[in-house]
């Protein structure tokens, strides 16, 4: 298939598509993936898109938050985000296009300078492909007005501002090269005990941490994918900004929109099979990364937990 030829390939697929579109790329540019929503043949297919939202990414310009605007309020519609994405994948029905073209005009050929890109058809019942979509969605977070909202408020903040660079996959490598595997976004809770610690080891100057606790910063930085070279205010509005945008966290939100006992959130967090030490780190960082989202009050002997400002 020529570069050509690749947006061409998507476009056949949604056109064919009649019971379900699955749109998968982490970079996405609202009037390509217009293009592509405007080919769909059905107002009854289930269109579902899953990409990340880095506020750098945003404000540099590679990937448009008005994406949204093709899913809010709109049945058989839904966006997810999933924040440590680098697949691009295209299913219409059972028809899948794999490869590395994101939903860009360089990406599909619709650009006078185009990328080299690939896309190769397969099935969904070929090997690895279900069980993609199932780990997909397990590390992934439903776009709704907050969550945009969240996100809206933190790329205004960077935008205009010094970027730092939009890769930042060699960085996040350097760090956890001799840790092996890092967990998975979909279970993981942070594991440095003192979150204050975290800036340390993010700007190398840990040579008063433990090697536990700069092994855990590490593991954690990596997960959380933060870019280098940042001062520690943005760093910290990063930080909260990657926490927010986690699976565990982003249950937790919704669960304390009304005011929970110490003891509710120590059972919901129980759920999730995290030990006592994991979900007391977790709270420690919500109170430090999100302290202007969540109030701590302590009436009648019990800690209480709750959202400050349901607007944010």
């Amino acid at each position: 298939m020529s570069v050509a030829h690749l947006g061409k390939a998507v476009e056949e697929l949604c056109t064919s598509a009649v019971h379900e579109l699955l749109l998968v790329a982490p970079f996405i540019k609202e009037p390509v993936l217009s293009h592509l929503l405007s080919r769909v043949g059905s107002d009854e297919v289930e269109v579902t898109c899953v990409t990340r939202w880095h506020p750098h990414e945003i404000a540099a310009g590679v990937s448009d938050l008005s994406v949204w605007r093709h899913f809010r309020h709109l049945p058989r519609r839904r966006l997810f985000l999933r924040q440590d994405l680098h697949a691009k994948y295209y299913r219409g029905d059972g028809e899948c296009l794999v490869g590395s073209a994101n939903i860009t005009a360089a990406a599909f050929g619709y650009s006078a300078t185009p990328n080299l890109e690939l896309l190769v058809p397969a099935r969904l019942g070929d090997s690895g492909l279900e069980m993609f979509e199932e780990r997909l969605f397990l590390g992934a977070i439903e776009v709704d007005d907050r969550v945009f909202s969240d996100v809206s408020c933190l790329v205004e903040k960077f935008d205009g501002a010094a970027k730092p660079p939009i890769n930042a996959t060699s960085f996040v490598e350097s760090l956890s090269a001799d840790l092996g595997p890092v967990e998975d976004l979909a279970t993981w809770t942070p594991l440095l005990r003192r979150p204050e610690d975290l800036y340390l080891v993010y700007s190398q100057d840990a040579d008063d941490l433990s090697k536990a606790e700069i092994d855990a910063a590490t593991r954690d930085l990596a997960v959380l994918r933060v870019v280098p070279g940042l001062d520690k205010p943005d760093f910290e509005a990063m930080v909260g900004h990657a926490l927010l945008l986690t699976p565990i966290v982003q249950r937790l939100d919704r669960f304390v929109y009304k005011s929970r006992r110490f003891g509710e959130v120590r059972d919901f967090l129980a759920a999730f099979e995290i030990n006592e030490r994991r979900w007391q780190t977790l709270l420690r960082w919500l109170n430090y990364y999100l302290e202007d989202r969540y109030s701590y009050t302590r009436p009648h002997f019990t800690e209480v937990i709750c959202r400050k400002n349901l607007n944010l």
